[in-house]
């Protein structure tokens, strides 16, 4: 039998004809190397599949260490590369298709870098790579946008000269997985050691003032957070207080909870039917406070307890800042068999919310559409989540308030009848009965009247009963934690 090593924390055994027959691996550490699974050849395992990401790293820079020393003006063991959370390299791409409508960076800190390029340089004998894409201008109008590309920087390194800078820096896009996923990427800066302390400062002082809201995808880069504010919903009174007031005022109590000695982070676990306000109450709380989200894909392959823990610690180092966990009931269900599937263990998760390491500002947000399916022990336990809170579809009085904010200027008694009428619709599904409601205005080229609310209403609820016949909800299981039993729970919590 063949032993190999494949990476730290992880063996693999082959039998004489070189076949994987089983594998051991530290589940911490896994996730610096590739899954290898049981009855693949040995021949099958190339280098690049088997070796570590910083290993990967040092031979992409190694291919080109001669050009960059020279161009650094030192020895590129006199160099330090320095990993950031944003795709810097893609400066390089307006520079070099100038003539090309590219489509505008999406982040304040990325238009400012691009003012401030003032050159780019390649390796010699070396040509750029890029992947295009087709995409639309994001200012004005939907369906009056025009159609833009987007290039991606692929693979070799670029020589940028920033103006503010006194030396330049090498910019590069490392990819550290297979050809076949593009999830994992080093973006990062080569300096000169004596520039690194420099180049920072000049990043810092960009970076000082970007304080727009974005949710940070793991994998799968940064993306703005749509405007929404607390003035923007309609929540009941228990929301407000258990959600908005507990929130606002955790951020304004940091000193109180170090006086105390208590740890300075919050959990929050929204549940509820679909479309009942989950996300739009994540969205408010990122775009009111300035925070930075940090969230993962659960159930992606390459997603496992080394994803979440980098996830966490990612948060943990741009505190204050809020972690995003969506439909945890379907990856860590009572009943494993329930679930869909995800690599994320649960013991993994519970040691990311019980803090073994320090998260102090790090503010949790989880959302089920059914905790009586969750397994207890996510909620059982004081210090995961501080605040259960449901958001059930909204009575008749939440309802009223939601078409009045939509249209104020109709009719009371049309009001009235549409909140009646609309019994048991959730928010998503009063928005869109808005939406009929509008379509036959705009058919007549007038404002929407009480009628055409009401026939929206009605047109809602016929397409909803040709479905209703399926009473048991998909993905879900009986349980035998009953909707009492959270109840209690959320109770205790307050």
């Amino acid at each position: 039998m063949t032993v190999l090593w494949i990476d730290y924390g992880t063996i693999g055994f082959f039998n004489e004809s070189g076949i994987l027959r089983s594998t051991r691996r530290s589940s911490q550490q896994a996730s610096r190397g590739l899954t290898v699974l049981k009855g693949k050849s040995l021949a099958q395992f190339s280098p690049a599949k088997l070796a570590t990401r910083q290993s990967v790293i040092r031979a992409f820079v190694q291919r080109h260490a001669d050009w960059m020393a020279h161009k650094l003006g030192c020895r590129i063991d006199e160099t330090v590369l320095l990993e950031l959370d944003f795709p810097i390299v893609q400066l390089a791409a307006v520079q070099v298709l100038s003539d090309v409508p590219l489509l505008r960076f999406q982040t304040t800190v990325m238009q400012k870098l691009k003012k401030l390029t003032e050159s780019v340089e390649l390796p010699p004998h070396v040509f750029p790579a890029f992947r295009i894409h087709p995409a639309q201008n994001s200012s004005g109008l939907i369906t009056k946008r025009k159609s833009v590309l987007e290039a991606h920087w692929e693979d070799c390194p670029v020589l940028l000269r920033l103006r503010g800078l006194s030396q330049p820096v090498v910019l590069a896009g490392i990819p550290v997985t297979p050809v076949e996923d593009r999830g994992d990427v080093c973006d990062c800066v080569i300096v000169k050691r004596e520039v690194a302390s420099e180049f920072l400062q000049f990043l810092q002082k960009i970076t000082a003032c970007d304080r727009e809201s974005r949710l940070c995808v793991y994998g799968d880069g940064a993306r703005h957070v749509r405007a929404a504010g607390w003035d923007d919903l309609v929540l009941s009174e228990s929301v407000v207080q258990l959600v908005r007031k507990d929130f606002e005022s955790f951020l304004n109590r940091e000193q109180w909870f170090r006086n105390n000695r208590l740890p300075f982070r919050r959990g929050y676990l929204l549940h509820g039917p679909p479309g009942n306000g989950k996300t739009s109450l994540i969205r408010a709380m990122l775009k009111t406070s300035g925070l930075t989200g940090h969230s993962i894909r659960l159930f992606q392959e390459q997603t496992d307890d080394g994803t979440l823990e980098k996830m966490f610690r990612c948060a943990a180092n741009t505190a204050p800042s809020l972690v995003v966990i969506e439909d945890i009931d379907r990856a860590f269900p009572r009943l494993p068999s329930s679930g869909l599937r995800c690599k994320v263990s649960l013991q993994q998760l519970l040691n990311c919310l019980d803090g073994l390491d320090s998260q102090d500002g790090v503010v949790v947000v989880a959302t089920a559409n059914d905790p009586t399916v969750l397994d207890a022990a996510i909620l059982r336990r004081p210090g995961r989540f501080d605040r259960v809170v449901a958001l059930p579809a909204p009575d008749c009085e939440l309802r009223l308030r939601y078409f009045r904010k939509f249209n104020p200027h109709l009719e009371e008694a049309a009001l009235f009848r549409a909140a009646e009428d609309s019994d048991d619709f959730s928010f998503a599904q009063l928005k869109e009965a808005y939406v009929l409601a509008g379509q036959r205005a705009f058919e007549r080229n007038t404002p929407v009247t009480g009628n055409d609310l009401l026939e929206g209403i009605r047109v809602l609820r016929g397409g909803m009963a040709l479905v209703s016949g399926h009473k048991r909800k998909v993905g879900f299981v009986e349980s035998s934690l009953r909707e009492s039993e959270i109840h209690t729970i959320a109770m205790e919590r307050i």
